[in-house]
């Protein structure tokens, strides 16, 4: 890991992070990048709204809310009762959870809209299916949403709405989904698809970004924005030029194929247009793309080594550019790769400095060192999960951040230009003298730090405002809460306490510091707050500057007071220059002798 600036972050600060993340409970799903078992990651929710339906085990619903007045629980469960539908005519809003599980059946008519403020999960032999209905998925972050398809279980949507709420929303199937007609709106889907994924797509507007992690089978037609990922797995060669960009008359790509060496899965696209391409290479994968357009290249880091990354920037132009890091390599031939995404898994240690990149995560036990760079968020966005560390230093991001499950994100004199930041589960964001552009938001267990003093230049005697921030962002079930703070400056004898209070500040004065109990010269200046879980304070640092006053009987400049500058100052008097106009009057008379005379007798302090 790069060494970090002096006074950042103090070294019982970040150990009190690390472990409070490490012990947390949180738990993200990742279906991005890592096959899951559902069986071990998923159960059945207990506090939910319990359909009561007639003797064919059917309920007809119109409008209806699960956390309405008179209603346990916000989740439901389809299935948990043998032969169970629930029939969606009418507006319904889950807030929560929907688990279709065992045989159970959801019915959405063209009059129906099902609106989740959480995850849709099928599994066992569990079915949803929607003829000209709408869903709904509520966010306020990229990915809170998910819909996903485990076991023996379907998705078939004929026609109809998908509204992402203004995000992009996870698409995690390993069973059968089938949509036709389907348009997305506000929002953008990513399918991830693992083993027994089998995935048909037609006449889909606005289609959304596709992972092939596995042996599966997809199948787009007649589809309006699609991304597609040559996702290569671990052993997988390829060497081709991508299709442009555009409109697709016909691609595919399966294990017979004469330019890729062990690829799992089936892909056929055909008439689909606005089609992107992107290269996703995960250890152990060999690519070498030609005279191409790429529009992003992501590698999955996984193998736990330490990969170092320097001076990669978006829009790339190579003539032939080879990149071997850690157990990925590619080559780029008179290609064009816009956005470069970068994933870190494991254990690896991930260090990227001076790049410009699209979106970068830290997921798994991985850690992940960003210096000097910039997250233009052309890619998507910064994510750090389970108990992923991210250390985001002297940088700048210009898209949100996410930070779930038991993870740790810790920023320090950087900038963030978007104002979503989010803490979910039982996540850690500290943010150490950095700038942001909106308030972060916690959720559940998360916990934010905003913690920053600004450098200081103050003349000696004068009595000046210290600014910065001191104040926690909390989630409703935070085991933390603010306590105080203390602003103080270090000199010979130790640390001085200039202020302390026990009231949040945001951004603005932290607190008023006499200078006058100072001498001229340099120095550090902190601020610590105190929170309620004990241990050190979480502190950040800075540097002030105290000047000595001008003084006006040195006429030249020489740190003496004696005859030379009682002869400077009557040649500049004879001469009218101004800086012997010591009364600022304009005029050279006695006023301006006497003053001279007065300040020189006085001496400089």
């Amino acid at each position: 890991m790069y060494s970090q600036e002096p006074g950042i972050m103090n070294n019982a600060a970040h150990s009190l992070i690390v472990s409070l993340a490490t012990l947390s409970l949180g738990f993200l799903t990742p279906v991005l990048f890592g096959a899951v078992d559902p069986e071990d990651q998923f159960e059945v929710s207990r506090d939910v709204y319990r359909l009561i339906v007639g003797s064919q085990g059917r309920a007809e619903v119109g409008d209806f809310e699960t956390g309405q007045e008179g209603v346990a629980g916000v989740g439901m469960v389809i299935g948990d009762t043998p032969g169970e539908v629930l029939v969606v005519s009418g507006t319904v809003r889950i807030q929560g959870d929907l688990q279709i599980i065992g045989d159970g059946r959801v019915e959405i008519s063209p009059t129906g809209t099902l609106d989740v403020a959480g995850t849709i999960e099928i599994f066992d032999t569990g079915a949803l299916v929607s003829t000209g209905g709408r869903i709904e998925l509520e966010q306020t972050y990229d990915y809170e949403s998910q819909i996903l398809v485990w076991d023996q279980g379907s998705l078939e949507l004929l026609g109809g709405v998908v509204d992402g709420d203004g995000y992009s929303f996870s698409m995690a199937v390993l069973a059968s989904v089938v949509w036709e007609g389907v348009e997305v709106t506000n929002g953008f889907a990513t399918w991830a698809m693992f083993i027994g994924a089998d995935v048909s797509l037609s006449d889909v507007t606005n289609a959304g970004e596709f992972l092939q992690l596995d042996a599966s089978a997809l199948s787009l037609v007649r589809c309006e924005t699609v991304l597609f990922w040559l996702t290569l797995p671990d052993g997988a060669v390829v060497d081709t030029t991508l299709p442009s960009a555009g409109d697709v008359a016909l691609f595919e790509l399966n294990g017979s194929t004469p330019w890729a060496t062990g690829i799992p899965y089936t892909t056929r696209i055909e008439d689909c247009t606005g089609t992107m391409w992107a290269l996703m290479a995960r250890d152990g994968s060999s690519a070498t793309i030609r005279d191409s357009q790429v529009r992003a290249a992501g590698s999955i880091f996984e193998n736990d080594d330490t990969v170092e990354i320097n001076g990669l920037t978006n829009g790339m132009t190579m003539t032939d550019s080879s990149f071997s890091w850690g157990g990925i390599q590619t080559r780029f031939v008179n290609s064009t790769v816009q956005t470069w995404n970068l994933y870190a898994r494991g254990q690896t240690d991930l260090r990227v400095q001076s790049c410009i990149f699209g979106e970068i995560f830290a997921s798994d036990e991985s850690v992940v060192t960003v210096l000097q760079s910039i997250c233009d968020g052309t890619g998507g966005h910064i994510e750090t999960s389970e108990q992923g560390q991210m250390f985001f230093l002297q940088s700048l991001s210009l898209t949100g951040v996410t930070v779930n499950g038991g993870s740790v994100f810790v920023a320090a004199s950087s900038s963030f230009m978007s104002p979503a930041i989010d803490a979910t589960g039982d996540s850690i964001v500290a943010l150490y003298n950095s700038t942001t552009f909106g308030e972060p938001r916690a959720k559940d267990s998360g916990t934010i730090f905003l913690v920053g003093v600004n450098p200081l230049i103050a003349v000696r005697s004068e009595v000046v405002p210290i600014t910065g921030s001191a104040k926690m962002i909390v989630g409703p079930a935070s085991p933390f809460a603010f306590v105080s703070y203390d602003v103080e400056y270090l000199s010979d004898q130790g640390w001085i306490m200039i202020e302390q209070a026990t009231t949040q500040v945001g951004v603005g004065v932290l607190a008023q510091w006499d200078t006058g109990a100072v001498e001229a010269g340099e120095y550090p200046i902190r601020v610590s707050l105190v929170h309620s879980v004990g241990g050190d304070p979480i502190r950040a640092e800075s540097a002030a500057t105290i000047n000595a006053p001008d003084c006006v009987a040195d006429i030249n400049g020489d740190g003496t007071l004696n005859f030379f500058d009682v002869s400077a100052f009557l040649a500049a008097f004879g001469d009218g220059n101004p800086s012997a106009d010591l009364t600022g009057d304009g005029v050279f008379d006695f006023f301006d002798i006497s003053a001279f005379l007065s300040v020189l007798a006085a001496g400089c302090p």
